[in-house]
């Protein structure tokens, strides 16, 4: 049996479409076109027209592929850029609507226990992460995501807006030189971290 996963993420869409074969995984189809949802939300707080337009374009696409493959377990998720984004009702709405999707956001607790299932199936026979005490960074389009887990279990779940999309909206902005530009952004990072450096 056959499964899609569509990931709407800060500067792309992502399906991928697999099968089951003993204990791995066989991607039968994979797929991936740019969109700016991470540069309208970082930059402008809410995602476009166009950009819902663009998306709901894409994913009918790939609702024709996942009916090629005949796939009727389906599962669409969002991350930072749709979390975040002041219109992220409308835009999981309007998807809906469009496209029969219904779009799953992911928090960062979320984000980290699928990057934690990833690792515990991909390192069970070198690195037996339940016996160990872990800290998990995931770095994205929009957000640095942390977790640190004693031996499987999560103590804290933190993101922090310091993604590489989200760093060069944030340099846009900024005016100087670009010593000035690389101190200001430096700063920034520093007092993001504070908090993590104190855990």
């Amino acid at each position: 049996m056959s499964a899609g996963v569509i990931d709407i993420g800060s500067s792309s869409i992502k399906l991928i479409i697999g099968e089951k074969e003993k204990e791995e995984i066989k991607i039968l189809e994979s797929l991936r076109n740019p969109i700016p949802l991470g540069a309208n939300t970082f930059l402008k707080g809410r995602i476009s027209q166009d950009t819902i337009n663009q998306t709901i374009n894409f994913l009918e696409r790939y609702k024709q592929v996942l009916q090629e493959y005949a796939v009727t377990e389906i599962r669409v998720v969002a991350t930072t850029a749709v979390r975040e984004a002041r219109n992220r009702d409308i835009f999981i709405e309007t998807v809906q609507r469009k496209t029969g999707f219904n779009v799953e956001v992911f928090n960062i607790g979320d984000i980290i226990y699928y990057i934690d299932v990833f690792l515990s199936h991909k390192l069970k026979k070198t690195y037996p992460i339940h016996d160990k005490n872990l800290l998990i960074v995931e770095l994205g389009a929009g957000s640095v995501d942390v977790s640190v887990m004693e031996r499987g279990y999560t103590l804290m779940n933190l993101g922090i807006p310091i993604g590489t999309l989200f760093l060069r909206q944030f340099m846009s902005q900024l005016g100087g030189s670009l010593e000035e530009t690389h101190l200001a952004v430096q700063e920034y990072i520093e007092n993001e971290m504070l908090y993590l450096k104190k855990m």
